[in-house]
């Protein structure tokens, strides 16, 4: 399993780390005292973290609308806004804990093994550039 973390591309390398534990921390909270849910088992037995660069505000949104449409089979999702102070309260996260089979499916030859929106959401972050 991994936390995928897409940082608005406007900020820092170091700024992009900060916010996916900012966004990783709400998903904490909001799986709080369930301990069959997914960011459960990813804290406990995997804690891999990979920062993708999210892109604009726009697109940013535009990622958190699909990660949130029909066809999400429950995987955990949180997005961080900055406060009003420090950014105007920009959206500069989104984070999803995916299972294995999502990031090490093969694109070109489908095996079936993938629903249509765990498809697309392989071919989302695949397209994402490393935050740098």
């Amino acid at each position: 399993m991994r936390f995928y973390a897409m940082s608005n591309s406007y900020l820092s390398s170091i700024q992009q780390g900060i916010q996916a534990f900012h966004c990783l921390g709400e998903m904490v909270l909001n799986s709080a005292g369930d301990e069959n849910n997914l960011i459960y088992n990813w804290l406990k037995d995997h804690k891999t973290v990979i920062c993708l660069n999210g892109g604009n505000n726009a697109k940013l949104h535009a990622t958190y609308e699909f990660l949130i449409q029909v066809g999400n089979p429950g995987y955990p999702i949180a997005k961080f806004y900055e406060d009003e102070d420090s950014m105007g309260g920009m959206l500069t996260c989104i984070g999803i804990v995916v299972p294995e089979k999502v990031y090490t499916a093969n694109l070109d030859e489908p095996d079936g093994s993938l629903t249509p929106w765990e498809f697309e959401l392989a071919t989302v972050i695949r397209r994402m550039p490393t935050a740098r």
